[in-house]
């Protein structure tokens, strides 16, 4: 939804942050960026911008991270050369650059349709990696969300295939022959057939019995 139509109503919550009121936008190049007064839960008030509240960017007057450094020490918060090289780090900065930069190609399909991510990873590398290790994370696996239409947190992440990404994606595809049917990841896999070529057919309006009785030809 357009952000310009949502109401920044007084007394809304969004983490330790509670709307007081609209106020004046902070003029930008392209575009307005709408600002809101917010009360946070330890007796701060500031300005942030609703926009960044909206999809989690902004969780707190600074307090939750002032806190995060004080229970768990400065030095845990430093990515280490080693966790900042691997390719969880990668994973990480992919997820927040999809659901926060508006400049990312695929902003469109996350952040700009409410898809977030937690304020504990959002701020915090290192609490994701812990998550990670310890959840059954390999370089085979990607991150996947187990609802669709919620965002990144580890009670709706898990580590799965490729095939099993393909199984949960909302517009998924259901090939029936017989009595007998799959999604088309899965009829990939019974068939050896590759996926791509799969969706082609049925691109071309084929029926199942067609797709999935056609062998593929062969280069001579």
């Amino acid at each position: 939804m357009d952000n310009k139509k949502i109401l920044a109503k007084q007394g809304d919550r969004y983490g330790r942050l509670v709307i007081i009121k609209e106020v004046e936008p902070r003029i930008c190049k392209t575009y307005k960026d709408r600002r809101v007064l917010c009360q946070c839960d330890c007796g701060n008030t500031n300005v942030v911008s609703f926009h960044q509240l909206r999809n989690g960017r902004i969780s707190s007057c600074g307090c939750y991270r002032n806190e995060l450094m004080s229970r768990i020490g400065k030095e845990r918060l430093k990515y280490d050369k080693e966790k900042t090289s691997s390719k969880l780090y990668s994973i990480w900065h992919g997820m927040k650059c999809r659901c926060n930069t508006t400049s990312s190609g695929a902003y469109g399909r996350y952040g700009a349709k409410g898809i977030a991510i937690c304020a504990e990873w959002n701020d915090d590398f290192t609490s994701f990696y812990d998550w990670a290790l310890s959840h059954g994370y390999s370089p085979l696996l990607t991150i996947d969300r187990i609802d669709g239409s919620k965002g990144y947190s580890p009670e709706n992440c898990r580590w799965a295939t490729i095939k099993q990404q393909m199984n949960n994606v909302k517009y998924n595809v259901v090939l029936k022959k017989g009595n007998e049917s799959h999604t088309i990841a899965e009829w990939s896999e019974i068939l050896g057939i590759k996926a791509h070529n799969l969706y082609q057919r049925k691109y071309k309006g084929w029926d199942d019995e067609r797709i999935l009785n056609t062998p593929v030809k062969t280069k001579k």
